[in-house]
């Protein structure tokens, strides 16, 4: 996990984002109403999964492993 967090950091930071001006869990989670976050995240992690695998099937079209490498 702590790899994926790091690569995460850079492919932010290569995109000029501001993770300060993100959404904290929190927040979304009392504007939903949530009764804390786990829900927050098992609700939004289910609609999440089909765009996420979605997006890795265009990336691997895009950007197809080669034999060579």
């Amino acid at each position: 996990m702590h790899n994926v967090r790091r690569s995460f950091r850079k492919v932010v930071a290569a995109a000029r984002l501001d993770l300060k001006d993100w959404t904290p869990l929190e927040h979304v989670s009392r504007l939903v109403e949530h009764s804390g976050t786990a829900v927050t995240e098992a609700v939004y992690r289910q609609q999440l999964r089909p765009v996420l695998e979605d997006g890795a099937t265009a990336m691997d079209t895009i950007f197809p492993i080669s034999d060579a490498g």
